[in-house]
């Protein structure tokens, strides 16, 4: 067996660990695994500057099938979970993790970081300017968006035969009554195959709370007139796609995910405090029982054991 010099021997664990302890080690299959589909034409992009940022710049592109990108409109700001960032489950591969990053888990206060399709869309009203193509649902207090890890229907939502009763039923049941809440999109992160309980649930697309002042618990919040214009914007024969990404891996995984190039000269955009011109903002009452958009769910104290994802109306997009 070949001998090495003791000194030799330290210098090279001496740079290999100072080499371990300065340069992330991203596994190749985190940048060669996954390229965003030609049938997916619509493209919400976020860009936060590292994994404990809770601040987001957001984009929209366009593109023919298979074409190049281009952006929509002008850069706006956004807010993340608290904490950061998490690695989440998407149509990106979910596994295996990049190296030292953390994983998307329930309670984490952690935006989920990939690529994912968008599912249903939540209003308080019926009068939201949206394309008919999309899975609009208005929300009624026999609603439910479950976050409870133990249940069948984890991250899903539920429409019951009626208005919530049980205790379970209430403590799951979606807010009618809330600014943020007003609009919803939901992003599906940890939905197909199928949701894998703790791993994260009801990620969303809402209205930011105190003018952008105020982080999320997970979710990506944005000015009130930003979310009505996705609403509108959002197409699902185009196979729309969030993708979120701390500026680093954004810059690694960008060619070969078939991500748009992003211009980077120009600062990005600040929360702002001014509030939104459009559209006004209506005043939130109870709503009135509208006929159910899905089969209904029977009630019962234990979670419901039949569901109904999210997802289950928007195309599934190409790998």
């Amino acid at each position: 067996m070949r001998r090495f010099p003791a000194f030799a021997l330290c210098c090279a664990f001496f740079l290999t660990a100072l080499g371990a302890i300065t340069v992330p080690v991203r596994s190749n299959a985190v940048t060669t695994g996954f390229k965003v589909s030609k049938k997916t034409t619509q493209l919400v992009v976020g860009i936060a500057a590292d994994w404990n940022a809770n601040t987001v710049t957001l984009r929209r592109f366009e593109r023919s099938p298979g074409g190049k990108w281009k952006l929509v409109g002008d850069p706006f700001p956004g807010r993340l979970g608290r904490k950061g960032l998490a690695w989440g489950r998407g149509v990106n591969p979910s596994e295996p993790v990049p190296a030292a990053v953390p994983v998307k888990r329930e309670g984490d206060l952690r935006s989920p970081v990939g690529a994912f399709s968008l599912g249903s869309i939540f209003s308080y009203s019926a009068d939201v300017e949206h394309n008919p193509k999309a899975d609009f649902v208005q929300v009624t207090d026999a609603d439910l968006l479950v976050d409870d890890p133990v249940s069948p229907m984890y991250n899903t939502h539920v429409r019951l035969s009626g208005p919530a009763q049980t205790d379970w039923e209430k403590s799951q049941a979606m807010e009618r009554v809330d600014p943020a809440h007003e609009l919803q999109i939901f992003v599906n992160h940890n939905v197909n195959p199928a949701p894998v309980p703790g791993a994260g649930s009801l990620i969303l697309f809402h209205v930011w709370r105190k003018a952008g002042d105020a982080t999320t618990a997970g979710c990506t919040s944005m000015e009130r007139a930003k979310v009505f214009e996705l609403v509108k914007w959002i197409d699902p024969a185009r196979h729309p796609l969030y993708v979120l990404l701390p500026q680093a891996l954004y810059d690694d995984v960008a060619v070969p995910w078939g991500l748009p190039k992003i211009d980077q000269t120009s600062p990005p955009p600040q929360t702002s405090t001014q509030a939104s011109s459009t559209p006004p903002v209506p005043t939130l009452t109870t709503p009135k029982k509208v006929a159910a958009a899905r089969p209904p769910i029977t009630a019962s104290p234990e979670p419901p054991v039949t569901r109904k994802r999210v997802s289950s109306s928007a195309p599934k997009v190409g790998k």
